[in-house]
């Protein structure tokens, strides 16, 4: 990898002449050649897994770059926290447009929520790449980055907080917030704190191919899209959900689609969906023959 004694310098806090955004671009270039390393060393493990699924020798050499830049990116996140905290002027990275971040939701909900953590650079360069499962579209335009906070006007965010904030801003003739409530969610663990804000990056819509497979046959569809996608949490969908209906008026997910979630009751899948102007609905998919599109969105979380 190549050596930026600069990023360096300023990662330890030292003085430097340097403008604060000559310091901004060699931080970003190099976590652009980790992320562009990345995804080569990626195609080359898809590549040989393909073409020698039994042999082990070459894929461990493969490995051991893949472990080499995970390490590296870490490095980075390191030194990026403590320009933050010793350099805060040198990190000002500007959050992308389409991020729902600590403004949107003073402006849409009306609530603090306390410190926001720096955005994901990996994220941002993400979002201008094309989008390997809707072609002809740039990740940002199918995924829409959005801060999960911890807290809410100093409370934790829960199914049920959420709740009372949508039932008092949007959907005043709704019960608690949601179409039928949160009972469902509430059992699945949705009033449980999370322990610190992070950003996710979920997808707009279904995943193609999802609406009609088994969630099991589902978890294996996500799991295809990379390591760091993911089936959402029931409170990251809801949290996705209603970030795009205040910033945009759009209600993803309507009558009669849902999108699973990572948590199950009595081995039945928790849905969150069904928008329309009485709320989201939140229940459990018992019956997968009633009707309805149940597929699988994605999410993308920030690592630590």
């Amino acid at each position: 990898m190549a050596s930026y004694p600069l990023f360096l310098e300023a990662s330890r806090g030292a003085p430097t002449d340097q403008d604060p955004s000559t310091v901004v671009t060699e931080v970003e270039q190099r976590i652009g050649s980790v992320i562009a390393h990345l995804l080569q060393t990626r195609e080359k493990l898809a590549e040989a897994l393909r073409a020698m699924p039994e042999q082990q020798h070459p894929l461990q050499a493969i490995q051991q770059e893949w472990d080499a830049d995970i390490r590296e990116l870490k490095t980075v996140q390191v030194a990026l926290q403590t320009l933050s905290v010793e350099r805060p002027l040198v990190i000002a990275f500007h959050l992308p447009e389409s991020a729902f971040g600590r403004a949107d939701w003073a402006r849409s909900f009306k609530v603090d929520i306390g410190e926001e953590p720096p955005f994901p650079p990996y994220m941002k360069a993400l979002l201008l790449r094309p989008c390997s499962i809707w072609r002809g579209q740039l990740v940002q335009e199918t995924f829409r980055p959005v801060l999960i906070p911890a807290t809410v006007n100093g409370k934790p965010l829960t199914l049920r907080t959420l709740g009372e904030l949508m039932q008092l801003l949007y959907f005043p003739k709704s019960e608690n917030g949601y179409k039928n409530g949160c009972g469902w969610g509430s059992v699945a663990g949705g009033d449980t704190p999370i322990a610190r804000s992070y950003w996710v990056m979920m997808s707009r819509e279904l995943i193609p191919g999802s609406e009609k497979e088994s969630y099991s046959a589902q978890q294996i569809r996500v799991t295809t899209l990379g390591k760091n996608y993911h089936i959402p949490r029931l409170l990251e969908a809801v949290v996705c959900i209603f970030a795009e209906y205040a910033r945009s008026g759009r209600q993803l997910f309507s009558e009669p689609t849902y999108t699973r979630c990572e948590e199950a009751i009595l081995n039945y899948p928790v849905i969150v969906g069904g928008f329309s102007s009485n709320g989201l609905d939140i229940d459990l998919n018992r019956n997968p023959s009633d009707g309805g599109t149940y597929g699988a969105a994605c999410v993308l979380r920030q690592f630590y």
